[in-house]
């Protein structure tokens, strides 16, 4: 038990330590990542996990001194399922959407609302981000200011947008009005979560939603 409670304090257990390689000075200070410390730190950003074998026999063999090497593994590593997902994972948390699915809405303000529209909505922005970051290769900029969305025919209903397509629980691309909503802080998910649930409507949402974008997006 005491070993147990050991290894489950250290700060070497909780914590993953970056020391560098002392002998690679960069300027005062500063020394560079050992190859284990970089293809940890890789890993865990990119699949939001351990290294596989792959990144751990290069960090081996130092070949991840070679910039090319890391952009070989870097491209290697987003094509695994498992890392988009975690990315995908990544833009819901960075926009407050992550639990979505749980959110409810007063009855009376929003009487259409329901737990089936509340996951659909976050189904839009997941599909969204992966289809804008590794389907058609888009940039962040494609992120924030897309004139288009991916949904079925009850997103497409609350954008007031035409469902092209006759299998309206596919989620397909959906054209939107671009004068009222472009990319990702404009959809159904981050607006719904913005919006203060109450019977009455106030300036309460706009503010919400300001010091969003103050925090969320400029920081």
């Amino acid at each position: 038990a005491l070993a147990n409670q050991g290894i489950l304090l250290s700060p070497n257990f909780i914590f993953r330590p970056e020391f560098g390689d002392r002998t690679k000075v960069v300027s005062t200070g500063i020394v560079q990542l050992t190859p284990w410390e970089l293809a940890n730190r890789l890993s865990f950003f990119i699949t939001g996990s351990m290294p596989d074998a792959d990144l751990m026999a290069a960090a081996d063999s130092g070949a991840l001194s070679d910039v090319a090497n890391v952009r070989t593994h870097v491209q290697r590593l987003m094509a695994l399922p498992r890392s988009q997902a975690n990315l995908v994972k990544l833009h819901e948390e960075w926009l407050g959407v992550d639990n979505v699915n749980t959110l409810t809405k007063n009855a009376t303000a929003f009487p259409s609302f329901t737990s089936l529209t509340a996951a659909e909505m976050g189904l839009e922005t997941r599909t969204f981000v992966q289809k804008v970051m590794f389907e058609q290769g888009g940039t962040f900029a494609d992120l924030l200011t897309a004139p288009y969305t991916f949904g079925n025919g009850d997103i497409a209903n609350l954008y007031g947008a035409t469902y092209p397509g006759t299998d309206k629980t596919q989620f397909v691309k959906i054209d939107l009005d671009q004068t009222r909503r472009r990319g990702l802080l404009t959809q159904l998910s981050v607006m719904a979560t913005l919006t203060k649930d109450s019977a009455v409507q106030d300036l309460g949402t706009a503010i919400r939603r300001g010091k969003f974008v103050l925090q969320q997006i400029l920081c």
